[in-house]
């Protein structure tokens, strides 16, 4: 009998687990010269990308927090929340 976990057959899940973490493995060593070889830091477009990085994290968290309480069902109460 094959075993079989929650979506896929165990022997693909183990062989795409194991290709991603080749890829991870890679990609830590590759990133980094490659990154360091298309740098410059005089690039206005890098520069303004550079300064709002950490924005769309933030209005990501916002907006997951007012679908959180926007689509939850209101048959079941809250405690200490706008119902």
């Amino acid at each position: 009998m094959k075993k079989q976990t929650a979506f896929l057959p165990a022997k693909v899940l183990l062989v795409s687990l194991g290709i991603v973490a080749v890829l991870m493995l890679l990609g830590s060593f590759v990133d980094y010269p490659l990154s360091h070889a298309l740098y410059n830091k005089t690039n206005p477009v890098a520069m303004f990308f550079a300064a709002y990085g950490a924005i769309p994290a933030a209005l990501g968290l916002t907006a997951a927090g007012c679908l959180l309480l926007s689509g939850r069902n209101r048959q079941h109460k809250l405690v200490g929340t706008a119902q």
